[in-house]
């Protein structure tokens, strides 16, 4: 796992397959940074630090500068973790999509659900 900056608290023990994945937390604010590809190797970390912090959380931004690419195992995963905030009242959002992710998320129809901003 790459090292982390100061204030950045690496998940896991292991790298993914193809995706780092750092979270920053500020209180009950998270902003989760994944590192590289978001597909079927990569996305159950996601999923599983999401369900976690979205439990107790006012706010998580995902944000994907960082992913050159998501697929729709990845699509699913921010989809369900932004049913789970809505349903929690936490506030979720996607920032900072790549061209390839944005395109899925419109072409998905998602974006809405994503509340995608182009600043993290």
């Amino acid at each position: 796992m790459s090292a982390s900056s100061p204030g950045e608290t690496p998940i896991g023990e292991e790298p993914l397959e193809g995706c780092d994945l750092v979270v920053r937390s500020e209180g009950r604010v998270h902003h989760v940074t994944p590192r590289g590809d978001l597909d079927l190797a990569s996305c159950d970390e996601l999923d599983q630090t999401l369900t976690q912090l979205i439990d107790a959380a006012d706010e998580v931004t995902v944000d994907l500068r960082e992913v050159p690419f998501v697929d729709s195992s990845g699509l699913a995963t921010l989809v369900k973790a932004a049913r789970q905030a809505a349903g929690s009242g936490c506030g979720f959002r996607v920032a900072d999509a790549q061209p390839q992710a944005r395109r899925l998320f419109e072409l998905a129809r998602v974006g809405g659900i994503l509340g995608l901003s182009d600043h993290g």
